[in-house]
């Protein structure tokens, strides 16, 4: 199942007795395990209750899994980088789903993203992650996808992390946060941290409360860029890019923006002609201050012009990372021919 379906179940769902937590969001994962540690652990029972390995160093797994619990009704065993278990541990973990009790939960968690050449030489015997996901039977097993929400579900997202600070956002600013590609929920829920702390005891994050703010947002930094770029403004997009790289941020994840403000922008323009804009629309999952924006852009723009930006955005991607120009020259080069 996916993360929010495992999320929204979890309080009254019959508890299994293991679960493997897959996917490259480790921040839901991180989440989705704590919250599966609350419920069947009270807090103080966990330094006793509650055992933790990680990959090739679960050398007492078998006697973790075999072990009742001191004290409660419950053991839990936790196994981070499970895509390094042995083959071993492995066969035990398949010996305890065969003859479970209801003394004991097993967490799994495999990081599929990671290549075992990042960490050396794998252990001889090791599972491969995307075996992990067949391997054992859903019935004794639950099996969660951890995923960055597709476009459409991240305002939900945003306002349900929102709540733990009592705040909410509106349109404006749910819109700049989702028209921003971001790497990981991690970097998203960060700046929702922090756009947080900023407003103080208002409750709604509001896009021109950001703006009073100032620069101290990176959300706001990457919006500036795109939205600089798409209605012509050089200066506002150059200083908007110093700023970002500045803060550390890649070239090529600035560019990776800008190739999605210009698809879009494209298939908007495409859609204007066609008269498939509510169609267009309802793909893109666009919130109503977006669509307007990207309409009114699109249209200025022209598809001939979206279409050569996309090939010098690709051009100027390839360029950094084959070392053909330094990031930040060909970041410039870029903005100029984009904005020309």
């Amino acid at each position: 199942m996916i993360y929010a379906e495992f999320k929204q179940g979890l309080s009254s769902a019959q508890l299994r007795p293991a679960y493997l937590f897959l996917g490259k969001e480790d921040f839901l994962a991180e989440e989705g395990i704590k919250a599966l540690i609350d419920r069947i652990l009270p807090s103080e029972d966990r330094s006793l209750n509650l055992v933790r390995f990680y990959g090739r160093d679960a050398t007492g797994l078998p006697e973790a899994l075999t072990t009742p619990p001191i004290f409660g009704s419950r053991t839990v065993v936790e196994v981070h980088h499970a895509q390094e278990l042995n083959a071993k541990n492995l066969s035990f973990i398949d010996k305890y789903l065969s003859q479970t009790s209801d003394d004991c939960c097993l967490i799994l968690w495999a990081d599929i993203e990671e290549k075992a050449r990042r960490r050396g030489a794998r252990e001889e015997g090791a599972a491969e992650p995307a075996k992990l996901s067949t391997r054992w039977s859903s019935a004794l097993m639950e099996k969660v996808v951890c995923a960055l929400p597709k476009p459409r579900e991240l305002p939900n997202w945003i306002g349900e992390y929102l709540k733990r600070w009592n705040k909410r956002m509106d349109s404006k600013a749910l819109g700049r946060l989702t028209a921003i590609h971001w790497p990981s929920l991690r970097e998203l829920a960060g700046e929702l941290e922090r756009l947080s702390l900023l407003v103080g005891e208002e409750p709604v994050i509001r896009a021109e409360d950001i703006e009073e703010l100032g620069g101290g947002s990176f959300a706001l930094e990457r919006w500036r860029l795109t939205d600089a770029v798409a209605s012509g403004n050089r200066v506002a997009a150059l200083t908007a890019a110093e700023t970002l790289l500045r803060w550390n941020t890649e070239a090529t994840g600035i560019i990776f923006d800008l190739h999605r403000l210009f698809h879009r922008l494209w298939l908007m323009n495409w859609a204007v002609r066609k008269n498939q804009l509510k169609r267009v629309s309802k793909e893109l999952s666009l919130l109503p201050f977006l669509f307007d924006k990207y309409t009114e852009y699109a249209q200025r723009i022209g598809g001939q012009k979206l279409a050569a930006g996309l090939l010098r955005i690709e051009e100027a991607d390839r360029n950094i990372k084959t070392g053909t120009r330094p990031p930040e020259l060909e970041l410039n080069l870029l903005l100029a021919d984009l904005i020309r």
